[in-house]
């Protein structure tokens, strides 16, 4: 009986983790930033208390904010299978790194825990690793796309593909037009009946 409720919690604790991710960003566009924001890709009516938001700069790695508490946020239905949305609006400035020189990253927190860490900047390949916080001595994945200067206002950078995890999408290769809070232009959300590429396993059997 312990044995089954310790499976049963490692696998809530696996999905959640495991079914969230950044899924779509802007940070810069042309003249005054604005309307900038980041959505969060996750399990539908979920809410997100557990999850975190930190930026970092990659000069030299450290996290540049205390963090962005999702808390009180939930993922709303949007339809597209079992997966549903947060659009995390920030402020124009300071808040968001715009990817100069070195690169900036941003980073998804669970439970203190880095699940996901990605990076950009003007040539598509920057990576550096994290000198604090929770990715500390982890490396960022570049998403190999970035905002230009003269990025018109109404376009993002977004993850595109068919599946219901964060790996089953790669980033689009330009900005493009925005859909916050819904499914990205070339990216279709499987259910979990509809998608049977990715059978559960037992945590005992995988941990």
């Amino acid at each position: 009986m312990l044995l089954r409720l310790l499976t049963f919690l490692c696998l809530v604790v696996v999905a959640e983790s495991e079914h969230a991710w950044i899924n779509e960003f802007h940070y810069r566009n042309y003249r005054q930033d604005r309307n900038l924001f980041i959505e969060i890709a996750g399990p539908a009516h979920h809410e997100a208390w557990r999850y975190l938001l930190i930026m970092y700069q990659g000069r030299d790695g450290i996290q540049f904010h205390e963090g962005i508490s999702l808390s009180g946020l939930n993922f709303t239905d949007s339809f597209d299978g079992d997966i549903g949305f947060i659009a995390y609006h920030i402020p124009s400035y300071g808040a968001i790194r715009n990817g100069k020189k070195h690169g900036d990253g941003i980073a998804l927190v669970y439970n203190s825990v880095c699940v996901q860490f990605i990076c950009y900047g003007e040539h598509n390949n920057e990576t550096f690793t994290a000198t604090t916080g929770p990715c500390k001595d982890k490396m960022c994945q570049n998403i190999g796309v970035h905002e230009a200067r003269d990025n018109p206002a109404g376009n993002s950078l977004q993850m595109e593909g068919e599946g219901r995890l964060m790996n089953d999408f790669t980033w689009h290769n330009e900005p493009i037009p925005w859909t916050p809070g819904r499914s990205n232009t070339g990216q279709l959300l499987l259910s979990e009946e509809e998608d049977v590429s990715h059978a559960v396993v037992p945590c005992h059997e995988r941990c």
